[in-house]
């Protein structure tokens, strides 16, 4: 959970990234205990937003974030430096 400022906005925002579960551990309740303690954490910092990024492939994770209660918002655009 990065805890990151908007000058546009008074409150903080939360950043979910790079959540890995191995997978043998997978479907077991750690991603969402994950995903839970990071909302937490935003909570407790005032945030006034979560996001959450994923890869389009990665649809089990999608489907988690819909079930914690995330909505697709938006597209992602990057260029990489490295």
């Amino acid at each position: 959970m990065y805890i990151l400022k908007n000058d546009l906005h008074e409150e903080p925002f939360g950043l979910i990234e790079d959540v890995f579960v191995n997978e043998d551990f997978r479907n077991r309740g750690f991603g969402k205990f994950l995903i839970c303690g990071a909302i937490r954490i935003a909570a407790e910092h005032h945030c006034y937003k979560v996001i959450a990024t994923s890869r389009e492939e990665r649809q089990e994770v999608h489907k988690l974030y819909k079930r914690l209660g995330f909505e697709k918002y938006g597209i992602e655009f990057r260029v990489n430096l490295k």
